[in-house]
């Protein structure tokens, strides 16, 4: 058989072995798991195919297998963002104002409004200023109006100005401060000074509260990420890297091993 004919039969071994290497290797079959991108993997195992270009199957499997062991790295990237994101949830709980309280302990000692997870989503932090001013606005509105006329058209008119959410915070107000005169017939109305001081110490202030967090969202920010880091939940994927560099080591060494006992076969 002339050289050239041995020449182009191993060039046409090599990609026939290259094609059966990323559609038929015997463990690419259960590298990728249902919901992962199967045509990801096969473009990743196809290029480490291409650098190392493997002889027989021994060096395919090793190829084989380094492709499934950066599958599985990048597998646990998601899984080290998916515990992120799980912290980050708990740590932005409303019921959870400790995290806001730190982060703004230098700005202000006195914040009582509730905090949000709009303070640490650029986004969302956005829409919510415009929110904000927009119901500002209104609050301010609404005692211009009670404070120019101390009457009950005044009192209902500017209670009709305030967002829908302040009028039901008023309200609620009113039914827990005065739970038994609101069950009287013919009680004393609530009176244009209440809605008065409740604009401008609950309303106003809360809304101050607000702003103050929403303008120093990136204290917020980094603090929330800061106590979303959970060591313990991390620990295990951090061992589980570990595992996957070494055996990557050892993968790498015994093909670069073996591809040097095959060329310096091929030169003899």
């Amino acid at each position: 058989m002339a050289d050239g004919d041995f020449g182009a039969r191993g060039k046409g071994s090599y990609e026939l072995t290259r094609f059966n290497a990323l559609r038929h290797g015997i463990l690419s079959k259960h590298a990728v798991l249902p919901w992962e991108d199967r045509s990801e993997y096969d473009q990743l195992l196809g290029a480490l195919i291409a650098e190392h270009k493997p002889k027989g199957p021994t060096q395919e499997l090793l190829v084989e297998e380094l492709a499934i062991i950066f599958w599985r790295k990048a597998r646990l990237c998601l899984a080290e963002q998916a515990a992120h994101f799980r912290a980050l949830q708990r740590t932005t709980a409303d019921e959870r104002r400790a995290t806001r309280e730190a982060a703004l302990v230098l700005v202000t000692t006195d914040l009582k409004g509730r905090r949000r997870g709009e303070a640490i989503t650029d986004a969302q932090r956005v829409a919510a200023m415009k929110a904000l001013q927009d119901d500002e606005t209104k609050a301010r509105d609404a005692l211009n109006i009670v404070r120019k006329g101390k009457t009950e058209r005044a009192y209902s008119q500017a209670l009709a100005t305030l967002s829908k959410e302040d009028q039901a915070s008023w309200h609620q107000s009113v039914a827990k401060s005065r739970p038994y005169e609101t069950a009287i017939k013919n009680a004393r109305p609530p009176q244009p000074q209440d809605l008065e001081n409740y604009i401008e110490n609950d309303i106003l202030r809360k809304y101050g509260d607000r702003r103050i967090e929403l303008e120093h969202h990136e204290l917020i920010k980094e603090q929330s990420f800061g106590e979303a880091v959970d060591p313990h939940a991390l620990e295990a994927l951090a061992r589980y890297e570990v595992n996957l560099d070494r055996k990557m080591g050892k993968t790498l060494t015994m093909l670069f091993k073996l591809k040097e006992l095959s060329s310096n076969v091929d030169a003899e």
